[in-house]
């Protein structure tokens, strides 16, 4: 897939892998389950929150 070449190419940009789990995943609306797996706006916002903290402005001009 598309990490294996960016890796083949070595690209070392950090790369996150979101995705329905390798388990039984109740059945339903796409919308609630995609909320369930956070995999909606909002899980992936906390996914990528999690891994790259926001810093502050005075953090990232060096201040």
């Amino acid at each position: 897939g598309v990490s294996e070449v960016l890796s083949g190419a070595g690209c070392e940009t950090p790369l996150m892998i979101l995705g329905l789990p390798d388990q039984h995943v109740e059945q339903g609306d796409p919308a609630e389950v995609l909320a369930h797996c956070g995999l909606d706006a909002a899980g992936i916002c906390r996914s990528v929150q999690h891994r790259q903290p926001l810093r502050s402005v005075a953090s990232r001009s060096g201040a």
